[in-house]
C-alpha cells in the first residue's frame, strides 16, 4: 500500500476510505464500492504538498536565524552596558584613591 494522504466518505454507504494514491482504484471496506483517482492530480497535490513543506522550512531556519541574530545583538549591548559601569566604578575609586 503507498502513501496514505487523506481519508474521504464513500458515496455509496457513506464509509471512510482511506485513500491509496499509488492505485488508481480505491474500493470501499465496507461496501465494496469502487472510486477511482485522478493520479495526474494526485501528483500535483503531493508536488504542491512539497514545495509547501520545503517554503516553510526555509521561512523557519531564517526565523530562527534572525531570533539568534537578535540575541548576539542584546549580548553585545549588554557587554557594553557592564564595560561602561565597570568603567565609571573603577574611576570614582581611583578618585577615591587619590584623594586619600
Amino acid at each position: 500500500m503507498g502513501e496514505i494522504l487523506r481519508a474521504i466518505r464513500c458515496p455509496n454507504c457513506n464509509g471512510i476510505i482511506k485513500l491509496d494514491f499509488d492505485n488508481i482504484i480505491n474500493y470501499c471496506p465496507y461496501c465494496a464500492s469502487q472510486l477511482t483517482i485522478n493520479t495526474s492530480l494526485v501528483k500535483d497535490i503531493l508536488i504542491e504538498k512539497e514545495k509547501t513543506k520545503q517554503i516553510l522550512g526555509r521561512a523557519e531556519l531564517q526565523f530562527q536565524e534572525k531570533k539568534l541574530e537578535a540575541k548576539k545583538e542584546s549580548l553585545h549591548m549588554l557587554f557594553w552596558v557592564i564595560f561602561i559601569i565597570v568603567s565609571f566604578i573603577l574611576m570614582i575609586l581611583g578618585g577615591l584613591l587619590e584623594a586619600l
